[in-house]
């Protein structure tokens, strides 16, 4: 009698990695973070559990990809921006997009800033691919004639504006309020506006 177990008909022994991190979000939006156990996920594509921990190793590398995934995305649409817009117009644009994107992934945006796993801790590759997604706002902040400390320190605090204002639309507030698309354009151009750029210091020219 042969020992090689074959898998069961109709439940496939492999499945590309893109397939399960779709699955895994399906699962976060319909069941929320307790939902996301290997077990349920392997349900819910159809394989063994061994199928996904051989792509991911653990529960903790298949949400460090979902992490990862979530700023290469972040990237992706502020990479995808008018390339004709500069200065603080690519800033307004980035930021209504960073909104844009909260509400359209708000399960990989929780997993990106609000660590629902409470054992999940970012590998520093992904640590590293968070910070690189926010290089374009010290590019676009640095292009307005700001000096290379001015520019991340602005960038930071734009940042943190504009994620509270849409962790705060996340969590249900402002709903009676204006649009919160245009408070994210009111602080960004006033925050720009009250952080005027250094003067830069002129050379005096030798008499000759």
């Amino acid at each position: 009698m042969s020992m090689v177990q074959r898998p069961s008909r109709g439940r496939p022994s492999a499945v590309d990695r893109g397939a399960v991190l779709t699955a895994a979000i399906k699962v976060l939006r319909d069941e929320g973070p307790s939902g996301l156990t290997v077990r349920r996920l392997a349900a819910e594509i159809g394989v063994s559990r061994q199928v996904v921990y051989t792509q991911f190793g653990s529960l903790g590398g298949l949400i460090d990809a979902l992490y990862l995934q979530g700023f290469a995305e972040l990237r992706a649409a502020a990479a995808a921006l008018d390339p004709s817009l500069t200065g603080v117009d690519w800033v307004v644009a980035n930021a209504l997009g960073y909104r844009v994107y909260a509400l359209a992934r708000p399960e990989l945006y929780a997993v990106m800033f609000e660590r629902p796993f409470r054992e999940f801790v970012p590998s520093a590759e992904s640590r590293s691919v968070a910070v690189d997604a926010f290089q374009p706002m010290v590019d676009a902040v640095a292009s307005t004639g700001r000096k290379p400390g001015e520019s991340r320190s602005l960038a930071l605090t734009l940042w943190g504006a504009i994620h509270g204002l849409v962790h705060l639309e996340l969590q249900g507030f402002f709903a009676f309020e204006p649009s919160s698309g245009q408070r994210i354009v009111d602080v960004v151009k006033g925050t720009m506006d009250h952080c005027p750029p250094t003067p830069r210091k002129r050379t005096k020219e030798k008499v000759t």
